[in-house]
């Protein structure tokens, strides 16, 4: 039976991934490569990674198991999904596709995933993700950094959040996260570390940058494109740094675009409805998760960046007067 066992450090997780597929293991090893070490520290998490064959796939939990909800959609992983509590696990089901259990008091995640080659490297690649993600509890923003300032951008699918990114990496910023960087709180503040994966990006996008992004490498499943990290940030990957401010996308059909203030509340409002995902399952994360976003709210100037036909163009311009204030 194959197997493969590789630990990545991740800040301050050291993070053992085993998997028993081949192609599972390469799903891994592509989307963590950054954080790639060896074998030597002793794991603070462990994710596992198993295939099953459709004929022993059970999607049913546990006897004691009782339901807490159910939903279309979940970590931009596109199937539906039920989520139960057993004891003190999180049982997170997608139908007959995959099976995943969170046990976050020992950090240990067990994927069981049915039937991976009959899926697409998107599919296969978002429930791993999601797994790893989960285990880690972050948030689900972008962000990018220069110079140790940290811009987050937040929104739902299709706000803007890929092309405003894109706008400043080519501008000299660099990418911290195309996703889900981590936000975690400190004496000094609240810090916003890589984690950096690769970009998945549409075809209008792709479109748009197209003078300084390659093409696309192969076919462009459910609607995107996989491009590697390399290519998206010319100035590579960006180091831990401090949010100077919080954008919140809307597109609009203006020539150009620009920040509009918005209240703390109003900030904190549509960060929780964006970022709290299944973390409202498990109070005990609510709670923690409640805590950080409402202090990366006090501590960060929050802005509605209204997207015009131009934000490639105009955003970095707009942002320069809020690296001034942060350093003054």
């Amino acid at each position: 039976m194959y197997f493969a066992r590789m630990q990545f450090g991740i800040h301050d997780v050291a993070l053992e991934v085993s998997a028993e597929d081949t192609l599972l293991a390469q799903d891994a090893a592509f989307l963590l490569s950054r954080f790639r070490l060896g074998t030597s520290a002793e794991p603070t998490g462990v994710v596992r990674l198993a295939p099953v064959a459709p004929k022993d796939f059970n999607a049913a939990p546990g006897p004691h198991a009782y339901l807490l909800a159910r939903g279309e959609e979940a970590g931009g992983v596109a199937w539906p999904w039920t989520i139960y509590r057993e004891d003190e696990r999180i049982i997170i089901i997608w139908g007959k596709h995959a099976h995943l259990c969170l046990d976050r008091a020992r950090r240990y995640a067990e994927l069981r995933i049915c039937d991976p080659p009959s899926l697409t490297a998107e599919q296969r690649a978002s429930v791993v993700f999601f797994a790893v993600s989960e285990l880690l509890r972050h948030q689900g923003l972008f962000a990018v950094e220069r110079d140790g300032d940290a811009i987050l951008i937040l929104g739902p699918p299709g706000a803007g959040k890929t092309t405003a990114m894109l706008s400043l990496l080519w501008d000299g910023w660099r990418l911290l996260s195309d996703d889900h960087p981590l936000v975690r709180g400190g004496e000094a503040g609240v810090e916003v570390l890589p984690f950096p994966v690769p970009a998945r990006l549409t075809k209008d996008t792709l479109a748009r940058f197209s003078d300084v992004l390659p093409r696309a490498p192969g076919p462009v499943e459910g609607g995107k494109a996989t491009v590697p990290i390399k290519d998206i940030a010319p100035s590579g990957v960006g180091a831990p740094g401090r949010p100077v401010a919080l954008l919140l996308p809307q597109v609009v059909d203006w020539p150009h675009s620009r920040l509009v203030p918005l209240s703390r509340g109003q900030a904190l409002e549509e960060a929780l409805r964006l970022t709290l995902g299944l973390a409202n399952a498990d109070p005990p994360v609510t709670r923690r998760h409640f805590a950080l976003l409402s202090r990366l709210v006090c501590e960060t100037p929050c802005f509605r960046l209204m997207s015009g036909s131009r934000v490639e163009e105009d955003l970095p311009h707009a942002v320069e007067p809020l690296l001034s204030a942060a350093a003054a």
